[in-house]
């Protein structure tokens, strides 16, 4: 008989963990991309996509390549998070791991939202990681964009890096974070708009 009581508690703590993470715990939409327009990403000119969902919508280019860099995972995706607990943590959660962190910069959406971003970047087996974690809160949800870009360590500042005499040199060389990471990304945030 205790044995059964036992294996009931352990039933519905189990059930009640599950449905406490469930409701709590991320939710990350499906992207719906309409084309509707062209954007100029470094030398490259691409569709810009709309994702429309979930009551949010924001624009990215359709691709955001190159041989120097590239995002982990594309097309971008917002988590929506409960207010309650830690949005960096919840929706970002390599953030913690990030041995260079540069804390925390406000901004404002062309919509006039605020968020907050939260950048670090690491190098791991000679390759640059950088991680872009953008909060954006709403009163009743924490819209959390997550983009993380791997790019080749030694690009940039007229390095070849371990380009050098390949096709891939002067791309190398030419690369500019700022101008061809950091803006675009920066861009897609700034086109976000709450559509409830």
């Amino acid at each position: 008989m205790k044995k059964f009581l036992w294996t009931i508690v352990v039933l519905i703590v189990l059930i009640a963990g599950y449905v406490l993470i469930k409701d709590y715990g991320a939710k990350t939409p499906t992207i719906t991309p309409i084309t509707t327009g062209n954007v100029q990403t470094g030398n490259v000119q691409t569709g810009l996509q709309t994702y429309i969902s979930w009551g949010v919508q924001f624009s990215y280019p359709q691709t955001f390549s190159g041989n120097t860099r590239r995002p982990l995972s594309w097309p971008p995706t917002v988590n929506v998070l409960a207010l309650t607990g830690d949005a960096v943590a919840l929706g970002c959660p390599d953030m913690k791991n990030i041995a260079q962190q540069t804390g925390s910069v406000q901004g404002k959406t062309n919509g006039g939202l605020n968020y907050t971003l939260y950048q670090g970047s690491d190098v791991w087996a000679g390759q640059l990681y950088t991680l872009y974690c953008y909060v954006i809160q709403w009163p009743s949800n924490n819209y959390v964009f997550d983009i993380t870009i791997h790019s080749t360590n030694g690009c940039g500042s007229s390095n070849c890096g371990p380009y050098c005499g390949t096709p891939t040199e002067q791309e190398c060389k030419n690369f500019d974070m700022a101008k061809e990471v950091a803006q675009p990304i920066n861009d897609i945030i700034s086109s976000f708009k709450i559509i409830q």
